[in-house]
């Protein structure tokens, strides 16, 4: 899949695959890193990233005018890119591209994956991509007033990738008891067994060593590195994604 974007101006929000490390990751005791849900993830899209330093205010008024108080760094002016247009302390990013996919898929946008903002809440949207001719905004929300957020420059301020909205809508749902599938049982109880003793050695910095090793031959296959027959790592641990800034 190709996904085209049209830049409209300097404006330098660049564009960025999204890495594997978080700040709050980075900074616990706990080593979130060893859940592999989690860091896959932190990988999966693309970010736009932030083109200058600023800092913003909401002063808790729910109309749209005067509600933000915006301060840029002195280099720069981007007013006609973040401003308020729909009031209840929601401020608004006008991105500088129309991107275009291939029929009958989208970009579903979303905040930056697993990053934490204080006072800030992310508002998720899907964009119809494959037949837009105008640029997108993309929308966040302060949650309390009178509290300053600062945005450094390249900090992601949103996450983006191609989804086809066809695909959620011929999806069903069945309902099965476990008991009905037998090999299924096994695995889980076999599986539950060595959670338990993964547990048991979560100080031990080989714990799951193997769990984090991946075979790319293996990827196209299913199963668990531990329980299937098809042998270990047939699973991600990692994602590669294209970088669109290394081209530019």
């Amino acid at each position: 899949m190709i996904i085209q974007v049209n830049k409209l101006s300097r404006a330098d929000f660049k564009i960025a695959s999204s890495e594997r490390e978080r700040n709050w990751m980075e900074k616990s005791s706990g080593n979130p890193y060893r859940c592999l849900p989690l860091t896959i993830a932190n990988q999966f899209g693309w970010n736009i990233l932030c083109p200058f330093n600023f800092k913003a205010t909401w002063n808790g008024d729910k109309k749209a005018e005067n509600a933000f108080n915006i301060i840029f760094d002195k280099k720069y002016d981007y007013s006609n890119y973040i401003a308020s247009h729909f009031g209840d302390g929601i401020l608004t990013f006008s991105l500088p591209y129309i991107f275009r996919t291939e029929k009958f898929y989208g970009l579903f946008v979303r905040g930056p994956i697993n990053h934490i903002k204080f006072n800030v809440t992310y508002l998720d949207a899907f964009v119809e991509t494959d037949w837009l001719n105008f640029t997108f905004t993309y929308n966040i929300k302060f949650q309390k007033p009178n509290i300053e957020v600062e945005f450094e420059e390249n900090e992601p301020l949103l996450s983006f990738f191609p989804y086809k909205l066809e695909d959620l809508e011929n999806i069903e749902f069945k309902y099965n008891s476990i008991y009905e599938n037998p090999e299924l049982l096994k695995n889980y109880n076999e599986y539950s067994d060595l959670r338990i003793e993964w547990n048991k050695k979560v100080k031990d910095a080989d714990w799951m060593k193997d769990y984090h090793k991946a075979d790319k031959a293996k990827r196209k296959q299913i199963g668990c590195p531990f329980l299937n027959s098809i042998g270990k790592f047939a699973h991600f641990t990692k994602l590669n994604l294209n970088n669109p800034n290394e081209k530019n």
